[in-house]
C-alpha cells in the first residue's frame, strides 16, 4: 500500500509541477497573429476620455520594455485596469514571440490589438489605423511583423468612420490617425517619451486616381513626418526607398504638396514633445496589392524603415 501512495504522490507532484510550469513566465498561447486579429474585428467604438488615455500609458510603457523572458504577470495586472488582457503568443516565426495586448471578452469597443516583439529590439514600431479601409495595409503590417521588420505593431479593430459618444467631448470618430485620446495615441506617448532608439512609422493607404497632382497620380509612395519640414529620418527613409527600387517615391513637401499628414494627430503629439522620429508612409494600391504576394518587395520596404 505504501508504495502505491508513494506512486501516487509522485504523480500528483509531476502533475502539479506540470501545471505550475504552464502557468508561469513561459507559458504561451499557440495562436497565429492573424487568427487573434479576425478575433479582435468586433465591437462598437466607443472613445477614450483624456484620463483614461493618461492611465493607460504605464501599461504601454512596460509592454514596449518587455522581453521574451521576463514574466507576463505585471502587464497582465496593468492590462486588467484597463478591460485589456495580456497574453503571450508561442513563437510562430524566427520574430516570435509575442506579447499580445487585446480588448477583453465583453469590452470590445475598437481600442485596438497590439503585438510587440521584443527579440528585433532595433526595428521601427509600426501603427496601421486603417487596417482594413486601406486595403491590405493590415495583412502587410502583419507579414512585416512576423518578419522580424518590425518590433511592434498597432492594428484598428473597428472601422474607421464609426460615430461614438465620449461623455462631454461631443462625438469623436474612429478613425484613430485623427482622434486624439486612444491607446494608438497611448502607444506613441509612452514610445516618445522613453526616447528610446524606435522610430514610430504609420502605413497608409492611399488611390492614385484620387489625386490632385501629377505627382501624386504617378507615386507609389509618399513619405512625410507630417510637417512641412523635413525630418532626417523622413528623408532618409525615402532616399533608401529611391535607391533600391523603380518605385516612384515622393517626399512631403519637397516633391509632392499633398498627403502630407499634417493634420495626423500622433505627427503632431511627436511634434509637441520634440520628437522627429515619426513617419507617415503612404502607399498606393497597386503597390499594396504587389506585396502581398511579393515577398522580396515588402523586405525592402520593411529594411528601409
Amino acid at each position: 500500500m505504501d508504495g502505491r501512495l508513494k506512486i501516487i504522490a509522485a504523480g500528483l507532484l509531476l502533475l502539479l509541477g506540470a501545471q505550475s510550469q504552464a502557468a508561469g513566465p513561459k507559458a504561451c498561447v499557440q495562436q497565429t497573429p492573424e487568427a487573434l486579429y479576425e478575433e479582435a474585428w468586433r465591437g462598437q467604438y466607443n472613445a477614450l476620455t483624456p484620463e483614461q488615455a493618461t492611465a493607460a500609458l504605464a501599461l504601454f510603457s512596460a509592454a514596449l520594455n518587455w522581453t521574451a523572458t521576463t514574466p507576463v504577470a505585471e502587464i497582465e495586472r496593468l492590462a486588467r485596469h484597463q478591460h485589456m488582457q495580456a497574453i503571450k503568443l508561442c513563437p510562430q516565426t524566427a520574430a516570435g514571440p509575442f506579447l499580445v495586448l487585446k480588448e477583453s471578452s465583453g469590452h470590445q469597443q475598437g481600442r485596438g490589438l497590439f503585438l510587440f516583439a521584443p527579440k528585433h529590439a532595433d526595428a521601427a514600431v509600426m501603427q496601421v489605423p486603417h487596417a482594413r479601409a486601406d486595403r491590405h495595409t493590415g495583412t502587410l503590417g502583419l507579414s512585416l511583423l512576423q518578419q522580424g521588420k518590425v518590433a511592434a505593431l498597432a492594428l484598428n479593430t473597428v472601422p474607421r468612420r464609426q460615430l461614438a459618444a465620449t461623455h462631454e467631448q461631443g462625438y469623436a470618430r474612429s478613425d484613430l490617425a485623427h482622434t486624439r485620446y486612444s491607446y494608438f495615441q497611448t502607444m506613441a506617448e509612452a514610445l516618445a517619451r522613453s526616447r528610446s532608439q524606435h522610430a514610430l512609422v504609420q502605413l497608409h493607404g492611399f488611390s492614385n486616381d484620387n489625386r490632385r497632382s501629377l505627382a501624386g497620380m504617378q507615386a507609389d509612395i509618399i513619405v512625410s513626418n507630417g510637417s512641412n519640414n523635413v525630418s532626417p529620418y523622413s528623408r532618409a527613409v525615402s532616399t533608401c526607398l529611391q535607391a533600391h527600387n523603380s518605385w516612384r517615391v515622393e517626399l512631403y513637401p519637397v516633391t509632392i504638396r499633398e498627403l502630407g499628414a499634417t493634420q495626423n494627430v500622433t505627427a503632431q503629439l511627436y511634434q509637441r514633445l520634440g520628437e522627429a522620429a515619426f513617419l507617415h508612409l503612404e502607399l498606393a494600391y497597386p503597390l499594396r496589392n504587389q506585396m502581398r504576394n511579393d515577398n522580396d518587395a515588402l523586405m525592402t520596404l520593411g529594411s528601409c524603415l
